[in-house]
């Protein structure tokens, strides 16, 4: 996709952003784990000013904020760990946090929740109209699947409460205990040794001496058992 982006050539709508066009693409997303670049389809030429604006912004908020290669990350994650319920709601919880503050950079652009709402929906029917078609690997505009929270957000003015620093701070710790706490669980999966106990080592000794005591007089031949009964006490 990348390399179909830059035969197709550079746009500049943003002199501080690689911004590519693609007819591959249906709408707009940021790919590539490393070097991130932007990917618009090309009916970007039809936008107005608001919706270019706003996209440009949401999508740079992705590349700033390295939401690409963490999107890689989280998901090769739950790949690894894909039996632990941490490692799918991590995931989940990553993508979600970087749409809303991507949400937030968008509808500063432009100074408008209310338009900016508009073009999600519009980008929604753009994904429907086309069968849903993304890449896993991609980030962008009509990501996290949480539409209807993402709009809502949007027209409660969320978008411009911008999250304290204690917040970030306890979103943050709450990723690496999430990511902590499954790399534990992972290695206590190995177990530890079992201790002997002595009731049950003392009941299996008597049990073997019992069958080897069995074994010998089944063994035994006639001549055997005659001198062994005839033996003097």
């Amino acid at each position: 996709m990348i390399r179909r982006a830059r035969r197709d050539g550079r746009i500049h709508v943003d002199v501080t952003r690689q911004v590519y066009q693609s007819s591959e693409v249906m709408v707009p997303m940021t790919v590539a784990a490393i070097r991130p670049v932007i990917v618009l389809p090309v009916t970007w030429k039809t936008w107005d000013s608001d919706t270019l604006a706003a996209i440009v912004a949401h999508e740079a908020a992705h590349v700033r904020r390295l939401d690409a290669p963490i999107n890689f990350v989280a998901h090769l994650n739950r790949a690894i760990f894909w039996f632990h319920p941490l490692a799918w709601w991590l995931e989940r919880k990553l993508a979600v946090t970087a749409e809303h503050a991507c949400d937030e950079a968008a509808a500063r652009a432009i100074a408008a929740p209310d338009r900016y709402a508009e073009i999600l929906v519009e980008m929604a029917d753009v994904v429907r109209r086309n069968r849903g078609r993304l890449a896993w690997q991609a980030v962008g505009v009509n990501g996290a699947g949480l539409l209807d929270t993402r709009i809502d957000r949007l027209l409660r003015g969320d978008a411009f409460a911008s999250a304290s620093r204690g917040k970030k701070i306890a979103a943050g710790l709450g990723c690496v205990l999430a990511i902590a706490t499954v790399i534990a669980c992972r290695q206590r999966s190995s177990g530890t040794p079992l201790r002997e106990e002595p009731e049950l080592a003392k009941r299996l000794t008597d049990q073997d001496e019992q069958r080897k005591m069995f074994e010998a007089g089944r063994d035994m031949t006639q001549d055997r058992l005659t001198r062994w009964s005839s033996a003097p006490p």
